[in-house]
């Protein structure tokens, strides 16, 4: 079971990769780009699940599962986002490449920017 450091090396990885690689290439990798994204989101919501209950998720339900189990900490627009993100994600893996816009990526970007200032709360 990752520890809420473990996650957040993680996320601090892809963010760097992200931030240094992926994103350099404006709109060549617009569909890794929202995946590397999503995995961010995923490791700072495991690294809260881990400090505040102790919890590592098998997967993507029962991580959204454990997101309803604790609505005090995971709000509802906290979960929406993490769902919307989800579904970017998808389309992202498996559609067609040109399923992916550039105001998808702008999207991502708002979910990841929303979910950082929660985890930025919560870290502390």
């Amino acid at each position: 079971m990752p520890t809420f450091e473990e996650h957040k090396v993680k996320y601090t990885h892809n963010k760097r990769f992200r931030d240094s690689g992926i994103k350099k290439e404006a709109g060549e990798f617009n569909d890794w780009e929202i995946v590397v994204i999503f995995y961010c989101v995923v490791h700072m919501l495991e690294g809260i699940l881990y400090k505040r209950f102790h919890i590592d998720s098998e997967g993507h339900r029962e991580r959204k599962d454990h997101m309803q189990d604790h609505p005090a900490t995971f709000s509802q627009t906290l979960y929406l986002a993490y769902i919307q993100m989800e579904r970017l994600a998808h389309t992202a893996r498996y559609d067609e490449i040109t399923s992916i816009q550039p105001r998808d990526v702008i999207k991502a970007q708002e979910y990841l920017d929303e979910i950082e200032s929660w985890y930025a709360a919560q870290s502390a």
